[in-house]
């Protein structure tokens, strides 16, 4: 069983495989205070929810540093398996951009994930709409180009709200 974890700024993705099969998937809000004993109840909390056996691997993209430290940490005592953490080395996408350490692990899955159809050929571009919108240029079989990141809906309509007076969030 593959513990896959997705740390985002507005919410974390927990997915559970057992091989390539998705037999379960969690969505909690991400928290920048939490701690990692908060995480272990979480954890063990959702897993006994659903009746999994703990996971013998773990794996982590995120782009919100305090966090992926608590998870992290979590997962490690709770399962006791390592948790590796996404990044430009590990997903064996070959990252031309001028510093690929800066390339986020959010869009580094997103680019694997969408190279991972077997008859994909030719450039894409890859459209996250999360906190930020990202759009970013991959190549099959393995190239991740670049990309853009801006403003997403929902924090761009929170904006709106809070800096006119007359238009209301709804």
């Amino acid at each position: 069983m593959l513990l896959a974890v997705d740390i985002g700024n507005t919410s974390t993705a927990l997915g559970v495989f057992a091989g390539e099969e998705l037999v379960a998937r969690f969505r909690i809000h991400t928290h920048r205070m939490r701690m990692e004993s908060e995480y272990r109840v979480l954890l063990k909390n959702l897993f006994a929810l659903e009746g999994l056996p703990p996971p013998t691997a773990a794996l982590l993209s995120s782009v919100v540093p305090p966090v992926e430290r608590e998870m992290k940490r979590a997962i490690e005592k709770l399962f006791g398996v390592k948790a590796r953490v996404v990044d430009a080395e590990s997903t064996g996408l070959e990252v031309l951009i001028e510093n690929p350490k800066e390339a986020g692990a959010d869009r580094l899955v997103n680019a694997v994930g969408a190279l991972g159809y077997e008859s994909l050929t030719g450039r894409y571009i890859v459209v996250d709409f999360g906190t930020a919108t990202t759009f970013d240029l991959v190549e099959a079989p393995g190239l991740y180009l670049g990309g853009a990141i801006t403003i997403g809906p929902q924090t761009a309509a929170d904006a709106l709200a809070a800096r006119t007076a007359k238009l209301p969030r709804i």
